[in-house]
């Protein structure tokens, strides 16, 4: 703890020599706590169903479209090869159905709509946390069938239904447009939403009064990812204290979680609890 950096050791039978602090805490300088997650268990634990209603409420090409629409699926993430920091792709794979009725002038066409959807978003771990890529992707093949048309005299409802059919493949391009686009502002909301939720508790979690209290350092951290496998990678030392002198060993059959904890963690942690504290005897039992 030398102010100006340097120190003498002297070991019995050999010469002082003089070694800067900071090539000793270079030394000492790798994570010491890791926890490594493997795809399977980042599947079962953040996937989730999807099961939405929405009203249709929609004019395409002069008629006014009104109903009732279902996506019904599932969100499942997948690893991305990062060795910067943990990335991971949300996969939305749904499908979707309508029911509707279409109101042009006087005649009233009763509709169905099915649509196999694919959204994605990739999400991040940066310094601040959980953070959004933005790269919010939608597919969605719409595909509409004209169930029936009413209208009290037969040869309007027969010049209805060749207008129908001419316009049929422009209206469906025009209603895959606008779902791709509702589809991908919802994901993008909800998964942002998600977000800022993750981040509040993780910041609540590191701002713990018991924390500040006790003089412990807020620890570093870094992440990355692999197809196969997440870590996340602290470094719990503060001043002068020392980390592990070799990066964390990669388990042989990496499944479900594991925490890896080296033995430097508890020293730097009790470091500043237990240093300098007198415990008397009428304390000990407590």
């Amino acid at each position: 703890q030398a102010e100006d950096g340097i120190r003498d050791y002297k070991v019995t039978g050999v010469q002082t020599c003089a070694l800067p602090i900071s090539s000793v805490l270079n030394k000492f300088s790798h994570p010491n706590l890791q926890a490594i997650a493997s795809s399977d268990f980042v599947s079962r634990s953040f996937s989730r169903p999807v099961d939405q209603s929405n009203p249709v409420n929609e004019v395409i090409l002069g008629t006014t479209i009104i109903g009732q629409s279902i996506l019904c699926g599932n969100v499942t993430p997948r690893l991305v090869e990062n060795p910067n920091q943990a990335t991971l792709r949300l996969f939305m794979n749904a499908d979707f159905a309508s029911q509707n009725k279409g109101y042009n002038r006087s005649v009233v066409l009763n509709t169905r709509g099915t649509a196999d959807v694919v959204a994605c978003e990739s999400i991040s771990l940066g310094d601040n946390g959980l953070v959004s890529l933005g790269d919010t992707g939608v597919d969605a093949d719409l595909q509409t069938t004209i169930d029936s048309i009413e209208h009290r005299l037969k040869i309007v409802r027969k010049i209805a239904a060749k207008q129908a059919a001419k316009k049929k493949p422009q209206a469906d391009a025009i209603g895959e447009s606008r779902m791709e686009n509702r589809i991908r502002g919802e994901f993008h909301q909800q998964l942002s939403q998600q977000i800022q939720q993750a981040n509040e508790k993780l910041r609540q979690a590191m701002d713990t009064p018991v924390l500040k209290r006790l003089g412990i350092t807020k620890p570093d951290r870094n992440s990355w990812s692999h197809t196969d496998s997440l870590a996340l990678q602290w470094k719990v030392r503060s001043g002068t204290q020392f980390g592990a002198d070799a990066p964390c060993p990669f388990p042989p059959d990496p499944c479900g979680l594991t925490l890896q904890v080296h033995q430097s963690v508890v020293a730097n942690l009790l470091d500043p609890i237990l240093a300098g504290r007198i415990i008397r005897s009428n304390e000990m039992d407590g």
